[in-house]
């Protein structure tokens, strides 16, 4: 398949690298690469989440653009990107994420201790990274 060629080579070499390689535009390669990691990111997305990491992360030049990346940090994967870097962005990922659940039937803890089952807003100390 052309396509996982294309991903193949994107491993280990530049976007202009496999452009020119394989005679290609760069925005064919780019947006092949931006459907893959969106396919990727939403297979994982859907396993339970329980301890997360955000980063926000410049790209382009003069680097005025953001984005905001989330990882499962038992898995070690990225779980969901969005562009921007302000709280509206993270929200966005709450919003997909839908409501917590809410305690195990039965009603106990199920010996995982309070706040298990529980989700907290993201805060953030002034200036400082969200915590």
């Amino acid at each position: 398949m052309f396509e996982a060629e294309i991903l193949k080579r994107a491993r280990t070499t530049s976007i202009a690298g496999v452009c020119r390689q394989l005679g290609l535009h760069w925005t064919t390669v780019m947006r092949l690469i931006t459907h893959w990691v969106q396919e990727s990111i939403d297979r994982r997305f859907r396993r339970k989440l329980r301890l997360i990491g955000v980063d926000e992360v410049s790209y382009g030049r003069g680097q005025n653009k953001y984005l905001t990346i989330v990882w499962d940090h038992e898995a070690g994967h990225v779980v969901w990107i969005g562009k921007g870097k302000e709280e509206d962005t993270l929200k966005e990922f709450f919003e997909k994420l839908g409501p917590p659940p809410g305690p195990p039937p039965g009603g106990g803890d199920h010996g995982h201790g309070p706040g298990v089952h529980q989700r907290r807003p993201p805060t953030r100390a002034p200036g400082g990274p969200c915590v």
